[in-house]
């Protein structure tokens, strides 16, 4: 059953296992089985290329296929009914870019854009939309290697910095008292003063019997449920994201030396547990999430608990929820996020110039997933906003949809000022092996400039070396046209920090 459906790619005509980013390939799907195949389906990812009813015996259906600028390992899987059996058939190829080096891509993908995101204090997924229909799927970056960093650093702070120590050493509980009495009854007209205090001083002689009972020390509280919860979802986190890494592709090597750290994290976590004398309310954990109370006082009581550490524990369960999404199920689902070459790139670019203005991350909570970057710069107050849709203009006003320049920097002051970039992974190239903008990028972020009055736009693009060069084309009204060429330095990663700040202070007259 399992030879019933055969997938075949092809590039020019012949069998291909890796080709160059832009290839247009040709998927062959075949019933090479005697019966007929029904409910078949081609897809990359979760995205059905094509369906169709029905293949008859021996029949071959064709599909062309662009890869554009997907690079990696693009697999796509067909699927069939023979009867009622399921049968599922997958091919693989490996897309190499053209603008850059593979070595380059992977050393932005698995070491820089990691690295980036932690000095800006970005969540480890950025929800990204490239389109004004708001029915389209956004591009969802996500890196394996950031929410390492990221887990790392909340199970740090948990077992090394002594956050789960100092909370043991003065467990939280309480002791509800509990009155234990005989069952009596005082009738007729009584001198309470004198017959309480006899019952008081001596309750045998008015026929009762009292005494209170201190209960056992019940540690089921609010804030040691947090720290149950807190330490199961770190460890639950990093198991995942061993698992993944195991099959994550490509190989980081930094990941991969983390491993055995990752899951000794797991255990120690895991041990804290076992230790508390609250075991049995572990697997209780999540109706307690549940409930309203959990979020309308936990606050409040570990704010004023007796032990300061509780207070600490909120705090950073807070920041854990702001900027900690949770992993993907399979590893498919993290591959596709980082495979579009050109938003990898643009990505890359913004978090640079970030990084060079020293702006950090303001990431939105809400499903939206909007952020931008924020500081203070030598121009003042200073926003990055990143590919945020603008109305207004002339120009603008003449074309489908908002204009969206991929880098809008607002410098917030009365009145406020802005520069615009635009992230370019196109070039033209010359005889010579030079590169340049292409002119209609150019004019595109010539008309930015005029609808919007701001006195510098610029492009920025893959340089044909790797260093940064700027070209400064000086127009009327002191307006500024920027030709930025931008590479990575894998041996020296962060000269590019100083490298583009110089060229954005010297390029930009605000």
């Amino acid at each position: 059953m399992a030879g019933s459906l055969r997938l075949e790619i092809l590039y020019n005509s012949e069998s291909a296992f890796c080709v160059l980013e832009y290839a247009e390939l040709e998927l062959h799907l075949t019933n090479a089985s005697s019966q007929r195949l029904t409910q078949c389906s081609l897809r990359v990812g979760s995205q059905i290329l094509k369906s169709w009813p029905q293949l008859a015996p021996a029949q071959t259906w064709s599909f062309p296929y662009n890869v554009g600028d997907l690079v990696g390992k693009i697999s796509f899987v067909a699927t069939a009914l023979v009867g009622n059996q399921e049968v599922v058939v997958a091919q693989s190829i490996e897309v190499v870019p053209q603008k850059i080096s593979l070595a380059e891509l992977l050393f932005i993908k698995t070491a820089r854009l990691p690295t980036l995101l932690s000095r800006l204090n970005a969540p480890n997924r950025l929800q990204l939309s490239y389109d004004d229909n708001e029915t389209a799927p956004p591009f969802d970056f996500f890196s394996l290697e950031y929410s390492a960093e990221k887990l790392e650093y909340f199970s740090r702070q948990l077992l090394e910095q002594g956050l789960n120590a100092a909370i043991l050493n003065h467990l939280d509980y309480s002791t509800p008292q509990q009155l234990q009495s005989g069952i009596g009854t005082i009738q007729g007209p009584l001198d309470w003063q004198t017959t309480v205090k006899t019952w008081l001083n001596r309750p045998e002689l008015a026929g009762y019997q009292h005494h209170w009972q201190t209960s056992p020390k019940y540690y089921g509280t609010l804030p040691n449920l947090l720290l149950i919860s807190f330490n199961l979802e770190v460890a639950r986190e990093l198991k995942q994201l061993a698992e993944l890494a195991q099959t994550a592709r490509p190989k980081s090597p930094q990941l991969q030396a983390r491993l055995p750290d990752l899951l000794s994290r797991v255990h120690q976590h895991r041990a804290l547990l076992k230790n508390l004398p609250l075991a049995d309310l572990v697997e209780k954990n999540e109706r307690y999430k549940a409930d309203p109370a959990w979020q309308a006082d936990l606050k409040r009581i570990c704010v004023n608990a007796s032990n300061p550490a509780y207070a600490g524990l909120f705090k950073l369960w807070e920041a854990f929820n702001t900027h900690y999404v949770t992993l993907p199920i399979t590893i498919q689902a993290a591959e596709l996020s980082l495979q579009p070459m050109s938003k990898i790139y643009e990505l890359w670019a913004v978090c640079e110039i970030a990084c060079a203005l020293d702006l950090k991350c303001v990431a939105n909570t809400s499903a939206s997933g909007e952020f931008y970057f924020e500081g203070t710069t030598g121009w003042g107050q200073t926003k990055l906003h990143y590919n945020r849709a603008m109305s207004g203009g002339w120009y603008s006003r003449s074309r489908p949809g908002l204009p969206r320049p991929d880098i809008r920097l607002e410098i917030v002051e009365s009145p406020s000022r802005q520069l615009f970039l635009d992230v370019k992974y196109r070039v033209n190239q010359s005889t010579d092996g030079t590169t340049r903008a292409k002119p209609d990028d150019m004019y595109k972020m010539l008309a930015y400039m005029h609808d919007f009055g701001a006195a510098t736009g610029g492009i920025i693009y893959p340089g044909a070396v790797a260093q940064i060069s700027g070209l400064v084309i000086q127009g009327q009204s002191d307006q500024r046209l920027i030709e930025l060429a931008l590479r990575p330095l894998p041996d020296q990663p962060n000269l590019i920090t100083a490298q583009l700040k110089a060229q954005l202070e010297l390029c930009t007259p605000l």
